[in-house]
C-alpha cells in the first residue's frame, strides 16, 4: 500500500514559519504495520552531523510525542553507539519499534552531507531525509517515509529540520500506525492467564514472563515426515477436556506448547489433553488473548511430543484446498475438508473462511494446507443458522503466534 500526501495541515511546526520552510512526505506502510502507542518507538537520529543530530533530538523532545520512548543521538562513524542502541532495542519490553531518521537511502552506518543550492548571493537551503521504522515483532521494516524539504530565501537550517520533523511525526498518524488508546494495541500485547487452574505435573520448559518473546528454535520442532498429510498432522492434535466444555489444540514443539481458542480455556477448571493414542497429560495455560480468541497453552508431555508444521508469513490464496483436524462432538482425530472461501480482516486480525465442516469441538484444532501439510489457521468458530450451510472461520497463523508473542 503506497500513500502519498502533502502534509501542511497536519501538524504545526515547532519553531519559525512554516512559510519559509515545506516538507512533502511520500510513505509506504506494510499491510501488516502494527499501532504503536505511548513509549513504545525509540527514535535514533542517525547523521553525520551533529548539527542536525542535536536537532532531531530536540525536535522530537521539545514536541513531546506520547509514543516516542526516547531520542537517541548516533554518530554513524562509530559501531559501539548503534550496538548499543539495537541492544537496548532488542532488550526493552516496552519498545516495539524502532524509528531511524537520516539521510536519503540510509541505514545506521552512512553518513548525511547536506545540500544547498544558490540564486545569486541568497542561500536557498533544502535537504532528503528517510524515515524507517523496524518493528521487533514483525522482525521487519514495517514503515518507511521520504521527506524531500525545502525553504525559500528566509528558510534557516532550523527550519528545514523542524520542517520534516514534524511532517514525517505527522505522516505516522496519517499513516494509522500511532494510538493513544493502550486498548487499542490488544493485538499487540498478549495477557498472562491465570484463569485456569494449574495441576501438579512435570513441566518441561518454564513459564516465561508476562511480556517475554518465546522463541521457536529449530531443535523444538518434531514433525513427522511421512504419510499422508493426516499421518503427519493428526498425531500432533489433543482434544482439550474441561469441567465446562472441551475442544482441540495442536502442539507446535515437542517439549509441550501448543495453540488453541481463548474461548475453549476460558473459564475452565483442570484442564487435560487427551493424544491420539488416548493417553491423558494436564494442561496449564501460559497466556491468552480474549478479543482475537487464541490461547497458548502448555501440555505436560512425557516424553518429546510430535509437532504441526507451521506456515508462517505465508500468502493464502482463496482456494486453496484445506483440511480442518479436531475432535467435533468428542470424536477425535476427525478430518473434514474444504476450501479458503475468503480471506478477511476483523479488528485487525486476518481470518480465513472456509467451507469445511466445523462443529462443536473443532474449535482450537488446525486449519491445514492440503497439498504442503502446513498449518495455516486455528479453527475458530462457524455461523450457525438454518439458513446457513459451510461458512466456517479459523484465525491466520502468523497472527496468532504474533499476538500471543511466540516467534522464530
Amino acid at each position: 500500500m503506497v500513500r502519498t500526501r502533502a502534509l501542511a495541515a497536519v501538524l504545526p511546526v515547532l519553531v519559525g514559519s512554516i512559510a519559509c520552510a515545506s516538507t512533502s512526505v511520500t510513505s509506504i506502510v506494510s499491510p501488516a504495520a502494527p499501532k504503536y502507542g505511548p513509549g513504545q518507538i525509540l527514535v535514533v537520529a542517525a547523521y553525520g552531523d551533529l548539527g542536525w543530530r542535536r536537532d532531531v533530538e530536540i525536535g522530537f523532545r521539545g514536541r513531546d510525542p506520547a509514543f516516542v520512548a526516547s531520542v537517541d543521538v548516533l554518530d554513524v562513524g562509530a559501531l559501539n553507539d548503534a550496538n548499543a542502541i539495537l541492544a537496548r532495542f532488542a532488550a526493552d519490553s516496552v519498545i516495539e519499534g524502532l524509528l531511524v531518521l537520516g539521510p536519503k537511502g540510509a541505514g545506521l552506518s552512512e553518513s548525511f552531507v547536506a545540500s544547498q543550492y544558490y540564486t545569486g548571493t541568497i542561500s536557498k537551503p533544502w535537504a532528503n531525509t528517510t524515515a524507517t521504522l523496524y518493528d521487533k515483532v514483525e522482525a521487519k521494516v514495517v514503515w518507511r517515509a521520504d521527506a524531500s524539504t525545502g525553504g525559500n530565501a528566509y528558510a534557516s537550517w532550523s527550519d528545514i529540520r523542524n520542517s520534516f520533523i514534524g511532517k514525517i511525526v505527522g505522516q505516522l498518524h496519517v499513516d494509522g500506525l500511532l494510538t493513544d488508546s493502550v486498548r487499542e494495541r490488544r493485538s499487540r500485547r498478549f495477557t498472562q492467564a491465570t484463569h485456569v487452574a494449574s495441576v501438579p505435573a512435570k513441566w518441561r520448559r518454564p513459564l516465561p514472563a508476562e511480556r517475554d518473546m518465546v522463541t521457536l528454535v529449530a531443535s523444538d520442532a518434531n514433525a513427522k515426515a511421512t504419510g499422508t498429510v493426516f499421518d503427519r498432522v493428526g498425531p500432533a492434535v489433543v482434544t482439550l477436556r474441561g469441567d465446562r466444555a472441551q475442544g482441540s489444540a495442536f502442539l507446535i514443539t515437542r517439549d509441550g506448547l501448543a495453540l488453541t481458542n481463548h474461548h475453549v480455556i476460558e473459564g475452565q477448571g483442570a484442564l487435560f489433553a487427551r493424544f491420539s493414542n488416548g493417553a491423558e497429560a494436564p494442561v496449564r495455560v501460559v497466556r491468552s488473548d480474549a478479543n482475537a480468541d487464541v490461547a497458548l497453552i502448555q501440555i505436560a508431555c512425557d516424553t518429546d511430543c510430535v509437532t504441526a508444521p507451521l506456515a508462517l508469513n505465508a500468502d493464502i490464496a482463496v482456494g486453496t484446498e484445506v483440511y480442518a483436524i479436531g475432535a467435533p462432538l468428542g470424536l477425535d482425530q476427525t478430518l473434514t475438508r474444504g476450501i479458503v472461501s475468503a480471506v478477511r480482516l476483523n479488528r485487525g486480525v486476518t481470518v480465513l473462511q472456509t467451507d469445511a465442516a466445523i462443529n462443536p469441538g473443532n474449535s482450537g484444532g488446525p486449519m491445514v494446507d492440503a497439498r504442503t501439510g502446513l498449518v495455516v489457521g486455528i479453527v475458530s468458530a462457524k455461523i450457525v443458522s438454518a439458513d446457513v450451510q459451510g461458512i466456517g472461520f479459523g484465525i491466520s497463523i502468523t497472527d496468532a503466534v504474533r499476538i500471543l508473542g511466540v516467534r522464530r
